[in-house]
């Protein structure tokens, strides 16, 4: 847990080589069996959350094949665990990863998924982030009107769930979107 931790801080730091380290450290040092349990008291599997930051890093440092391996891994390491936060979870963090990637038709099963278990398990957070990626998914499918429509709802649905500001990143690639709509 505290090399993924330290891991991701150093994502968000700008300290990619330090957060390669301790991302795949904590991925080697993982065992399901042992730590799967930790899900349940931490809201989602640190193993899936350690392979996507790390696949998110590798992106970011140009070995985009082993970054693309890394999120696959993670989804199916989230689908082995049967546990429906991780699996949102590993949902989300794979649309962000296509995000990340300019992959808006990879990302759409994805954003779709969130919609489906936030609607059908309560889970509100979950269905706000799937509402806005399969916006994004839609507007770069040539649907434009209802893409940014389902982007802004899901920035809305942010703020009315806590949020003082929706996620940075949703703002970022709604002005993608407007800017690229003039």
């Amino acid at each position: 847990i505290a090399h993924r931790i330290f891991g991701t801080t150093c994502v968000f730091q700008g300290d990619l080589p330090l957060a390669r380290q301790h991302l795949e450290k904590a991925i080697s040092i993982y065992d399901g069996k042992r730590d799967g349990h930790l899900a349940h008291r931490l809201g989602h599997d640190q193993g899936v959350a350690a392979e996507f930051y790390l696949a998110s890093t590798l992106w970011v440092v140009g070995d985009t094949g082993r970054a693309h391996r890394t999120a696959a891994s993670a989804i199916e390491r989230a689908q082995r665990s049967g546990h429906l936060p991780t699996v949102a979870f590993a949902h989300a963090n794979m649309c962000i990863f296509d995000a990340i990637c300019g992959d808006p038709e990879h990302a759409k099963p994805y954003a779709e998924g969130l919609v489906e278990f936030g609607g059908q398990h309560g889970m509100q957070w979950w269905l706000a982030a799937g509402i806005f990626y399969r916006g994004w998914t839609r507007w770069h499918a040539g649907q434009r009107e209802v893409g940014l429509a389902d982007m802004r709802q899901g920035m809305t649905l942010c703020r009315s769930h806590g949020l003082a500001a929706a996620p940075m990143f949703y703002q970022a690639l709604t002005a993608e979107t407007e800017a690229a709509d003039g």
